[in-house]
């Protein structure tokens, strides 16, 4: 999601730059894990996920079983804040991307998962040192989603899930199985298969007002938080991940370095634009966008464990947005208020 990023600017206090390192490439390694995952508890479990990993499931649903299998990369984001997991199928096909990270506020794990589709899942997750287990409570549209991820070794993990509609029905019961790809010849950079050209033009309406957002701009936001003014400027890049559903947006400060990580969809179960945005802090926000073209603008509502952010996007033109929003607690007072223009580059 284009704007979110001066919003928590704002909200957690960030306006001074920070002196923290880029995100690094994607991680090749269990060495590289360990070279890039934060010192903290939750960051070494985190690091468990990163590099290349084979994947086979076999799922149940109406009574019927069926196989699939693929490739999972995880690499690290926001200097090893944050986790970014990426699945194809055994064809290559885009299948699925995740971001996870810590969450110190809400006590947990986080995880947004965006499937092929667009479609949204976010992720609760407490860690079970004993069993050396992740256990998982997914949310979306139509149901929940109850899982757990145990590591057998460090290269091999074991997966169990069962999916229920809101009723508590059971729609799907899987198994999975993931073995690390170690010493393998013949891989690209990411160690997958070569991806399928994403295309440039979704063909869906929902689509073409998401690639809107694509390209490079320049933003500059004007702030107030607590009786303070403050300004901000700095750069942004947003891309299609997944064949064209799903947007991700990197923000980076004037001096270049990585801000915030943002993944935004339209998603058809919720018939709403739907996205998450990371911090440096790790702090994860979850967002729901409908859009009035009438007035040419996106609406947005966020929400973390601390606040609620009411924002909007207005496209003045192809390669001008005004942004507008407000920060409350979750008593209802105003933290912080500002406004931010994007102007798209241009070479």
């Amino acid at each position: 999601m284009k704007k979110t990023y001066p919003i928590f600017v704002i909200l957690c206090g960030l306006w001074s730059v920070h002196a923290m390192a880029r995100s690094q490439s994607a991680a090749q390694d269990k060495h590289d894990a360990a070279e890039n995952a934060p010192a903290s508890a939750e960051g070494k479990v985190l690091a468990q996920y990163i590099g290349q990993w084979r994947w086979k499931t076999d799922e149940t649903s109406d009574g019927a079983m069926k196989s699939r299998s693929g490739e999972q990369t995880s690499r690290w984001l926001i200097g090893g804040k944050v986790v970014e997991q990426r699945y194809k199928t055994g064809d290559g096909a885009d299948d699925g991307v995740v971001m996870a990270s810590y969450d110190s506020d809400r006590q947990s794990y986080f995880a947004c998962y965006f499937s092929a589709e667009g479609k949204l899942t976010t992720w609760t997750g407490k860690w079970n040192p004993g069993v050396h287990q992740m256990n998982w409570e997914g949310h979306h549209a139509k149901g929940v989603v109850t899982m757990t991820e145990r590591f057998i070794d460090p290269h091999t993990e074991e997966i169990k899930a069962v999916n229920k509609d809101n009723e508590g029905k059971t729609l799907s019961e899987w198994v999975e199985r993931d073995t690390r790809r170690v010493g393998e010849l013949g891989e690209n950079r990411e160690g997958l298969s070569a991806p399928k050209k994403t295309p440039e033009k979704p063909p869906t309406a929902e689509g073409k007002v998401l690639a809107q957002y694509l390209g490079e701009w320049n933003w500059k936001g004007d702030g107030t938080s607590d009786g303070v003014a403050k300004s901000r400027t700095g750069e942004e890049k947003t891309r299609w991940l997944l064949g064209g559903k799903v947007l991700e947006t990197r923000y980076q400060s004037s001096a270049g370095v990585d801000e915030a990580f943002v993944m935004l969809a339209f998603d058809p179960d919720q018939k709403a634009y739907v996205g998450c945005t990371v911090l440096p802090d790790a702090t994860v926000t979850t967002w729901t966008g409908q859009w009035a073209a009438d007035a040419h603008q996106m609406t947005w509502e966020g929400r973390n464990a601390k606040s609620v952010v009411k924002m909007i996007d207005r496209f003045l033109d192809s390669d001008t947005v005004e942004v507008k929003g407000v920060v409350t607690d979750n008593e209802g007072k105003t933290v912080s208020e500002w406004v931010e223009r994007d102007t798209r580059k241009h070479e």
